[in-house]
């Protein structure tokens, strides 16, 4: 009987671990900020153009540190930046590990630009975006996103619509 019991517990165990761990994400209510390739890096500004792929209505927006221009205007990026496409929206939408062989949709990534004379893309895959509205000028949101200990950001953005 004891054997029974102790096999009934381990796999109530099994089966239930993880279920309440949460969001993998949290997000704080500050100016976004955090680290590209173990730097400081504080967002400035950006820019967002709405987009259609596969049927389906997605924000492409770049998030930049303070550049020569402002909004649509900005040009050549100056210094490391993000950029992702995230449902045009609102709700917050978790990111997801690239999967090639689904849909555009099935993945759900912000990629870390650290801007050198080689360009290095770091893909993240652990954290959230929230898209909080979409006007005819701008759209807002905040993320928790995180790749390791020297790529990470969380906080508040808004960026210029230039479509």
């Amino acid at each position: 009987m004891r054997s029974v019991v102790f096999t009934f517990l381990s796999l109530c165990l099994i089966c239930c671990g993880g279920d309440d761990d949460g969001p993998s994400y949290n997000f704080k209510n500050q100016d976004l900020s955090g680290e590209i390739d173990d730097e400081s890096w504080t967002y400035a500004d950006g820019y967002s153009e709405l987009t259609t792929l596969e049927g389906n209505e997605y924000a492409d927006i770049t998030l930049v540190l303070e550049q020569t221009e402002t909004g649509c205007d900005i040009g050549d990026l100056e210094g490391n930046y993000l950029f992702f496409y995230v449902p045009a929206e609102v709700g917050v939408h978790k990111l997801k590990p690239v999967d090639f062989s689904g849909s555009f949709e099935d993945n759900q990534t912000v990629t870390f630009l650290v801007n050198e004379d080689i360009p290095n893309n770091i893909i993240a895959q652990k954290g959230a975006i929230e898209v909080l509205s979409i006007t005819e000028t701008t759209i807002t949101g905040r993320m928790d996103v995180r790749f390791d200990d020297d790529f990470f950001v969380n906080g508040n953005f808004e960026v210029s619509r230039c479509d």
